[in-house]
C-alpha cells in the first residue's frame, strides 16, 4: 500500500481558499494584491495513482486539507478533492450495504424456507405418530 509523500518538483506549492482567507484576515485587502507565491503552501502533500482512499482520507483528515496534488513521477497529473473521496467511498459503502441487503433477504428467505420445511416435517411427525398409535 503506498501513502501520500511530499512533491517533487516543479510543484512548488499550491493556493487554497483558506491561503486566501487567512491573507485577508492578516493583510486585509492588500493581501489581493500579493503574489500567489506570497500565499501558497509550500509544503504540499502529494499522492500518486496508487494511493489507497484511506491513505488519503488520513492524510486530508490529519493535515485539515481539501485538496491534494496527483503527482507522476515528477508531472501534476490530477487533483483529489475531500469531494471525490467522499464520492468514491460512498459509492463503496452503498455497494457494500446493498450486498449485505441482498445477504439478509436470502438467509431470511433460507431459514422462512427451513421453518416450513421443519413445520410440515413436525406435521409429518405428528401425523405419523397418531396414526401408528391407533
Amino acid at each position: 500500500m503506498r501513502s501520500c509523500h511530499r512533491p517533487k518538483p516543479p510543484l512548488v506549492g499550491i493556493l487554497s481558499e483558506r491561503d486566501i482567507v487567512r491573507a485577508l484576515a492578516t493583510q486585509g485587502v492588500d493581501a489581493l494584491d500579493a503574489k500567489v507565491a506570497d500565499l501558497m503552501t509550500r509544503e504540499v502533500r502529494v499522492c500518486d495513482e496508487e494511493t489507497t482512499m484511506a491513505s488519503l482520507m488520513g492524510l486530508m483528515t490529519e493535515h485539515h486539507i481539501r485538496h491534494v496534488p496527483v503527482v507522476k513521477e515528477k508531472s501534476l497529473v490530477g487533483l483529489v478533492s475531500i469531494g471525490d473521496v467522499v464520492k468514491a467511498v460512498s459509492m463503496n459503502w452503498n455497494s457494500t450495504r446493498r450486498n449485505y441487503w441482498t445477504t439478509c433477504r436470502r438467509v431470511k428467505t433460507y431459514f422462512a424456507a427451513a421453518r416450513r420445511s421443519s413445520a410440515r416435517a413436525n406435521a409429518s411427525r405428528a401425523i405419523w405418530c397418531a396414526v401408528s398409535s391407533a
